[in-house]
């Protein structure tokens, strides 16, 4: 406390010092804020990502290739994701587009992606399973005609998806594995 009685007696002694002290008390924040503007006294801007506008979404999804081609009949496909489970029934050929999905499903959180109902019967088939939410451990088992044609089991990894880049939204968690030699 003495200290600062004995500063400011300095100051009554020299009226310049507490000139100078007192300008750089009043002034000094004014120049800081003015640093803080552009040229036309206005805050800097913000750098501000350009985003595109690509979607994404949540989920596991097993693809087929599509070269490969499907056999006619019946077909039963079976799911276990994280103990529950879905069944789904359809049949090839496919029935005409406007007659809606050939594949149904007892359950919920599951698509097979049926392709090429306005296509030829022979270029007919399924070119994908989808599930949605991210379930962790997935079985699947595909019949035809009562013979089994794949039986898959799978821990899922997901990654963190922004297609529009760092900066930009959404941000999704996906995992794809090809149906026919996913481990």
């Amino acid at each position: 406390m003495q200290e600062v009685l004995t500063r400011f007696g300095a100051m009554k002694k020299n009226p310049l010092l507490f000139v100078v002290l007192a300008f750089c008390f009043i002034v000094g924040p004014v120049f800081k804020s003015h640093a803080q503007e552009d040229e036309f006294g206005l805050p800097p801007a913000k750098k501000e990502a350009v985003c595109t506008q690509i979607g994404c979404r949540d989920g596991l999804s097993l693809t087929v290739d599509p070269t490969r081609r499907w056999k006619w009949g019946n077909y039963e496909f079976s799911f276990v994701m994280d103990n529950r489970s879905v069944t789904c029934r359809g049949e090839l050929p496919l029935r005409p587009c406007e007659e809606g999905p050939t594949v149904k499903c007892k359950g919920e959180g599951v698509r097979v992606i049926e392709s090429g109902c306005a296509l030829p019967e022979s270029q007919q088939g399924f070119s994908a399973i989808e599930f949605d939410g991210q379930p962790r451990r997935v079985i699947v088992r595909i019949v035809h005609n009562f013979k089994p044609l794949v039986t898959r089991s799978l821990i899922a990894n997901y990654e963190r998806v922004q297609p529009n880049g760092p900066m930009c939204g959404p941000v999704c968690h996906s995992a794809s594995y090809d149906l026919f030699t996913a481990q």
